[in-house]
């Protein structure tokens, strides 16, 4: 005669009877419930390799239960690789905001940044900017409306109209369109001024080698000679300061 061996638990306790119990396995007691009727529906000497899976899917259940497991959703890296690159190369809403949080994270990093010497580049950076762009502006509109002024202050002083009078009106043309080039650069693309301002430092230089050598007299040349090469020194300076901005690197800047 066959021994037919009989679960020893009922039913009930295999299976669930409801809706609610169908769900049962979403949730860590029900896991465990499951688990515990798997293990129950057959004697235990008739599964004898399957003991160790029990006891290793009972102790994952039983540590879901108390906490000490971590609830994380399983994602492969190809699914975060793609999910990156989707991102990246994406259109509409979702890149831009990816963009934004890029820009944002880069900024806070940028200003971390900014203490000592980084700092006080920055703060010459923009004074300087904008001390050098409203002077050249203004000092290019003088040379249209008061020439005699702007030879004076070029340190090449004109008492009558000559043929010099005109190349005080080209050298105020080219320092208006200096000025408005570094007001430009300083408000659009502040990294250009990196390579922008160090070109003007030849012209000052040049300024001041004029000024020294075909002025009316001594004393103006001496007294042109040494604005034009504090005008020199303080370009210098802007340029040190613009390569010093941490804010400036181009690497720091995502676009859309």
């Amino acid at each position: 005669m066959a021994i037919i061996a009989r679960p020893h638990c009922t039913a009930a306790d295999a299976r669930p009877t409801d809706r609610a119990g169908a769900r049962a396995t979403d949730t860590p007691h029900g896991l465990s419930s499951a688990l515990s009727s798997l293990s129950c529906r057959w004697p235990k000497y008739l599964l004898p390799a399957r003991r160790p899976f029990l006891r290793l899917q009972a102790s994952t259940a039983v540590a879901l239960m108390s906490g000490e497991a971590v609830r994380q959703p399983l994602v492969s890296k190809e699914e975060e690789g793609r999910d990156e690159r989707e991102g990246d190369s994406g259109s509409g809403p979702a890149r831009q905001a990816n963009v934004q949080l890029k820009n944002s994270a880069q900024s806070l990093s940028a200003s971390d940044q900014l203490e000592g010497i980084p700092w006080i580049a920055h703060i010459l950076r923009q004074l300087g900017a904008a001390i050098m762009s409203f002077g050249l502006i203004a000092l290019g509109v003088l040379c249209f409306f008061a020439p005699y002024a702007a030879a004076d202050m070029y340190g090449m002083p004109i008492r009558e109209e000559t043929d010099a009078l005109g190349w005080v009106v080209a050298t105020g043309i080219r320092d208006l369109g200096l000025g408005v080039a570094t007001c430009a650069f300083a408000a659009r693309r502040p990294s250009a001024l990196r390579v922008f301002v160090p070109t003007l430092i030849p012209v000052a230089a040049g300024d001041a080698w004029a000024t020294m050598m075909f002025s009316s007299s001594a004393e103006a040349a001496r007294m042109g000679t040494l604005k034009h090469l504090a005008g020199t020194v303080a370009i210098c300076i802007l340029a040190v300061a613009a390569w010093l901005d941490p804010t400036l690197d181009e690497r720091r800047a995502v676009t859309a």
